[in-house]
């Protein structure tokens, strides 16, 4: 009889443990469609108003990443990596230059380059 039981509890433990998985992947699943269809009316409606479907994105600020944590820190990139992140915290901040296509953003790097033969961007 004792054996009988513990068989029995075996295959008990075995079948709630398999229920529960499968829960657990159905509610997945259920909230994976659920994503899937709110993402896809969403895209229709840009579509039918005309407006760019924009993708949905976790907002995440360059200063807040890991790497630059650790740098900033010194236990990442040493001592060299905390002085370069300390400089360019030290830095003015970024201003456009007025009337560029680029926005001014390779502006400093661009005077150093030497071997390049700038030329104007055509749109088409």
């Amino acid at each position: 009889m004792n054996e009988f039981l513990n068989w029995m509890t075996r295959w008990m433990v075995r079948i709630v443990m398999l229920a529960i998985g499968a829960v657990f992947f159905l509610s997945l699943l259920a909230v994976a469609c659920v994503l899937a269809a709110v993402w896809a009316v969403r895209m229709l409606w840009a579509k039918l108003t005309g407006q760019p479907v924009i993708p949905w994105v976790m907002p995440m600020r360059a200063a807040s990443s890991w790497a630059s944590m650790y740098q900033r820190s010194g236990g990442f990139g040493g001592g060299m990596a905390s002085t370069a992140t300390a400089a360019q915290d030290n830095a003015a901040p970024f201003t456009p230059a007025a009337g560029s296509k680029r926005g001014g953003i390779l502006s400093a790097v661009a005077a150093e380059v030497s071997d390049v033969q700038p030329r104007e961007v055509h749109e088409r």
